[in-house]
C-alpha cells in the first residue's frame, strides 16, 4: 500500500490517485474535486477489456508501448 497509484480515464483525460486515497478521505476529510468523483462512478471496471481500451485512448503514447 502507499506505492502505487490508481488511474482513472475519462473525457479525454487520466486522473491519478496514491493508492491510499481513501485512508486520505477517511482519516484527514480529504475530499476529491467533484469531477474526480463523477469520472470515478463512470470508470469501467479495473482490469476489465473496457478499462484498458479507455486508458490507452485517454492516455499518453508510452501507456501504449506499455500495454503491448
Amino acid at each position: 500500500m502507499g506505492v502505487s497509484n490508481l488511474f482513472v480515464p475519462v473525457g479525454g483525460l487520466i486522473f491519478a490517485a496514491p493508492s491510499l486515497i481513501l485512508h486520505y478521505m477517511d482519516s484527514h476529510g480529504y475530499s476529491p474535486p467533484v469531477e474526480v468523483c463523477k469520472a470515478v462512478v463512470r470508470c469501467p471496471p479495473m482490469r476489465s477489456i473496457e478499462y484498458l481500451r479507455a486508458i490507452l485512448k485517454h492516455g499518453p503514447k508510452e501507456f501504449v508501448r506499455m500495454g503491448r
